[in-house]
């Protein structure tokens, strides 16, 4: 699938996009509707669409809803909808996607790592305005009230919360000093 294109190219099949952002692995973007649409390798079900097969044109994300302020990022992508809920799908490996892992049914990768292949609504009452996947293992967001949460890997800190807590799979609030 990999191909160097040195001049910029119109995305095959692509809808009309707002809004795109570039993961390790893929590629995802939305609509003026809030239809999300992700392409590219998906080898741990980043793009969202139900299946871990790559594909070369924008396929649209299995989501229940609009999504808006999509986030793709190195294992895992995320969304949020118009309620201010935030979705994410792809590797939960180290719960990143804001999830109890015990809670997914599904593997990806070498399939031993959990992941969900569709959006898995982030657990807690947050509501975010925008989340942003790492290019790690963890994803944090603004909440609707300017707070800052993230999940997911901590081990050196990323998270910010002050702890270097291995993972965290619920959102913790950040806290300023």
């Amino acid at each position: 699938m990999s191909r160097t294109q040195p001049v910029p190219e119109r995305v095959p099949q692509a809808p009309t996009l707002g809004t795109v952002s570039v993961g390790g692995f893929t590629t995802c973007g939305s609509d003026a509707s809030g239809a999300a649409y992700c392409w590219e390798a998906n080898p741990r079900g980043e793009m969202g669409v139900g299946a871990s097969d790559g594909s070369l044109a924008p396929i649209r994300v299995a989501a229940s809803g609009a999504l808006s302020h999509l986030s793709a990022g190195m294992l895992q992508s995320c969304g949020v909808a118009m309620s201010g809920a935030a979705f994410c799908w792809g590797d939960d490996s180290f719960g990143q996607l804001g999830v109890p892992s015990e809670s997914l049914t599904q593997c990806c990768g070498a399939q031993t790592l959990a992941c969900s292949l569709v959006p898995v609504q982030v657990s807690g009452s947050l509501h975010f305005s925008q989340v942003s996947a790492g290019l790690g293992s963890h994803t944090c967001g603004v909440t609707t009230d300017g707070s800052i949460a993230c999940w997911g890997l901590g081990l050196s800190g990323q998270r910010g919360d002050g702890t270097a807590t291995y993972v965290v799979s619920t959102p913790t609030v950040v806290r300023a000093r």
